[in-house]
């Protein structure tokens, strides 16, 4: 999304969109965001990609998908799962 695109969602989410996310809910565990990001010898590899998929999960419902990974895109973002997209997908896109 572009900065107008950017603009059109915050006039009407508000600024504050983020409060929106579904990732902020009280029964979601923010570490599953995260897991991908830990060292990646054998045994932790089920565990980082069950994080990884419980976090797109979580995210294919938000509704401020979208502002999330524009964010994560125009920050450069360097670890975890935002709007939906891992660190390597957001690279592979943007090269």
């Amino acid at each position: 999304m572009e900065a107008v695109g950017q603009r059109a969602a915050e006039q009407y989410f508000g600024a504050d969109w983020q409060l929106y996310a579904q990732c902020r809910l009280d029964d979601i565990d923010p570490e599953i965001f995260f897991e991908g990001d830990i060292s990646d010898n054998s045994s932790n590899k089920k565990r980082k990609y069950a994080a990884k998929e419980a976090a797109k999960e979580v995210c294919a419902e938000c509704i401020v998908r979208q502002e999330c990974l524009t964010r994560a895109l125009q920050t450069h973002e360097p670890n975890g799962v935002w709007g939906g997209m891992t660190t390597l997908e957001r690279r592979r896109l943007t090269k």
